[in-house]
């Protein structure tokens, strides 16, 4: 976690104790004491990222939904992107990159570097 705030704050609160001691020639004393009072503060909520098994972030993707008879070339021209990084981008091997009716395909946001293996 690298969020640096504290998870309570403390304000000084202060406090009157009042004391008296019953001798002769000593009067009624009073003491302020300054008691720190601790508040408690919600931690912020943490993003959760959709993160495959590829190492890819897709939080900030547009998805797309493959429609009958359509190849991945046939979704890459439409979202214009390259085939090779849209394949990549979604795990699929590079053998035999097939994909079926109904499936998502997550269609990324920037640039991605495909290796030469891959």
């Amino acid at each position: 976690m690298t969020d640096s705030k504290p998870l309570f704050d403390v304000k000084p609160e202060k406090v009157t104790i009042n004391t008296s001691k019953a001798t002769n020639d000593a009067p009624k004393v009073t003491v302020n004491h300054e008691k720190p009072a601790l508040t408690a503060q919600s931690t912020p909520k943490k993003e959760v990222k959709r993160v495959a098994k590829n190492g890819f972030d897709y939080t900030n993707c547009k998805t797309y939904t493959v429609k009958e008879g359509q190849t991945l070339l046939d979704v890459a021209n439409e979202a214009l992107v390259a085939y090779r990084q849209l394949r990549y981008f979604n795990g699929l091997p590079k053998n035999n990159p097939t994909v079926k009716a109904g499936q998502v395909i997550y269609i990324p946001d920037h640039a991605v570097d495909v290796p030469l293996e891959g």
